[in-house]
């Protein structure tokens, strides 16, 4: 049996969080998204949930642009006081990790040592979190630098001033930078999701690169956030999110795009039944499902789920796509609500 379907599904960034206070900083636990405030504050939400509820976190920072995580504690730049502080999530104690520093911006964790990035120095330098009064300076620069991105053993950086991207290999003894890219404007966030670096830039766009590339060339991918100031970014999954400052935002973007008709075949790896379907939607797969994203037909996520079995009666009837992510990627499907 085989089912085809000849509408076209695109996807749009999408408003999860609205109405916010300035949102400065992002950063991904499992599937809580954290994120940092003007006002100092640090909330979560789960990232799973259609509508999100705001959880508080912690309160009382000064002026927090940047946010890492080693998983179990959050650390935050806080601009105001040129501190780096640490945040224990299992019993909400917090402690200064080190002071006394020149505008601190971007932040990265890589085994068990944070990497932080000073714009009034133009310095990036690193301290072991569990013994953090030695700072070490790995790169030295009259140049102001702002965002940073550690994936695996790579650190990626940006001068705001210099309009690149470069990066080090910090599982090198004696790392040397190279630059990665020459981009159009100033940047104010890093995120990677395989190969691709994405980052945003003061014009109001998130473009993204291929790393692997020698000459990677720059391929935008949102193009209208205006004077937003898109500054936080993170990845999660396919997923890209993006803190829209001046506005009080929190955008969703999927990378996983490639949403065009393609046809059901009963005999495929993965099975969803009944099709069309009333409430209750199943999905049989012989791979562990992780994630199942439902969205309409004007590239709205309506439903988040991890289980295989979804009730759709809350729906309206039409058309819908399902992304199907398991530990070897995503596949898409489409179904009828009737």
């Amino acid at each position: 049996m085989c089912l085809a379907f000849n509408t076209l599904f695109s996807q749009n960034p999408e408003d999860i969080l609205t109405n916010l206070n300035f949102p400065t900083s992002l950063t991904i636990i499992g599937d809580d998204l954290y994120f940092s405030q003007i006002d100092g504050s640090i909330n979560k939400i789960d990232i799973t949930e259609s509508n999100p509820n705001i959880s508080s976190v912690a309160t009382g920072f000064s002026t927090i642009l940047a946010l890492a995580n080693d998983g179990s504690s959050l650390y935050i730049t806080e601009n105001g006081a040129g501190e780096i502080s640490s945040y224990n999530l299992n019993d909400s104690s917090s402690s200064t990790l080190i002071n006394n520093l020149s505008d601190p911006r971007g932040l990265g964790v890589y085994q068990n040592k944070l990497y932080y990035a000073e714009w009034l120095n133009g310095t990036i330098s690193e301290i072991n979190i569990s013994s953090p009064s030695s700072p070490n300076t790995i790169i030295s620069s009259s140049l102001g630098y702002t965002p940073i991105l550690i994936n695996g053993s790579k650190l990626y950086y940006s001068s705001h001033f210099e309009n690149n991207i470069s990066v080090i290999d910090l599982a090198q003894p004696n790392p040397v930078p190279s630059v990665v890219v020459s981009v159009p404007s100033n940047l104010f966030g890093l995120a990677m999701i395989g190969d691709e670096l994405f980052f945003s830039q003061e014009s109001g766009k998130v473009s993204k690169i291929d790393v692997t590339e020698n000459s990677p060339a720059i391929e935008d991918v949102i193009t209208d956030l205006g004077s937003n100031n898109p500054y936080g970014m993170v990845s999660s999954g396919d997923d890209l999110y993006v803190a829209l400052s001046t506005t009080g935002k929190i955008i969703r973007y999927s990378t996983n795009n490639n949403l065009s008709t393609t046809e059901f075949e009963s005999t495929d790896n993965v099975l969803v039944y009944p099709n069309p379907v009333n409430n209750k939607l199943i999905i049989e797969s012989s791979d562990t499902i992780s994630k199942v994203i439902v969205i309409n037909q004007i590239g709205q996520r309506v439903i988040t789920s991890n289980t295989s079995e979804i009730n759709l009666s809350t729906l309206e009837n039409g058309f819908y796509m399902l992304i199907i992510h398991n530990e070897f990627g995503s596949i898409t499907k489409k179904i009828f609500k009737n």
